[in-house]
């Protein structure tokens, strides 16, 4: 099977849908100061490339990784 990734990188300020949360890239730790980079996201859980399942909008509507 060929898999083909459609995914887009997470990015500060990346297009959302209209009334989402804006999403924040900010840096927590960097290696200068702290041996190690982190950062610390901020964003809705709608945000970048997804299969858009049912159950975000109807209430008790199966998930796409409930068993079926």
């Amino acid at each position: 099977m060929r898999e083909i990734n459609l995914s887009l990188p997470i990015a500060d300020g990346m297009h959302v849908y209209p009334s989402d949360p804006e999403v924040k890239v900010k840096v927590a730790h960097t290696y200068e100061c702290h041996t190690w980079d982190l950062r610390q996201l901020s964003m809705g859980g709608q945000t970048g490339t997804h299969v858009d399942a049912p159950s975000h909008m109807h209430p008790g509507v199966k998930t796409l990784g409930a068993p079926h």
